[in-house]
């Protein structure tokens, strides 16, 4: 089933440079069996990227660090860098097998979670996996991540008026 995920919901985007404002933006889209993914968007990209898969089974969301690993074996433990304009997250994950893009990391959040909020305000994300490196713009993001919230089956955060 994670194979079916993944092959019908990834999409990559290309690392940006450095001041990079915006890099093509992010989307929200359904996949397989009740699946919806928020990803940055970047028509033909082989580039590393990141991709959020919600089984709304459970309402948990798998994400996917489109960068191949080299070492490590299938399931085996891996260390997850994600700095967010400069503050930085460590999220224990696992290598999982995809037979297109090889070994990834990966780890299971929930649509709540705190990484998620970073990356809907934030500018930059860098991802190190395994001591390699890339970096993505954010603009766009925080849509995405409120339709994935709405798809998951999760009530919107309210807005409070005053």
């Amino acid at each position: 089933m994670i194979r079916k995920l993944f092959a019908l919901a990834v999409v990559f985007m290309a690392p940006v440079a450095a001041g990079a404002q915006d890099a093509g933006g992010w989307r929200g889209g359904a996949g397989a069996e009740g699946s919806f993914a928020a990803s940055p968007t970047c028509a033909g990209c082989t580039a590393p990227g990141l991709n959020f898969v919600c089984r709304s089974a459970d309402k948990s969301v798998r994400l996917w660090i489109g960068l191949p690993l080299s070492q490590g074996a299938e399931g085996s433990a891996v260390d997850l860098i994600f700095a967010v304009d400069g503050l930085i997250d460590v999220r224990r994950g696992f290598r999982r097998s995809d037979p297109q893009a090889g070994l990834l990391g990966t780890t299971d959040i929930t649509v709540d979670d705190g990484l998620i909020a970073a990356l809907k305000l934030g500018r930059t994300v860098t991802v190190t996996v395994d001591g390699q490196t890339f970096q993505m713009a954010l603009g766009g993001s925080a849509d995405a991540f409120k339709e994935m919230r709405s798809a998951c089956g999760v009530a919107p955060v309210p807005v409070r008026e005053n």
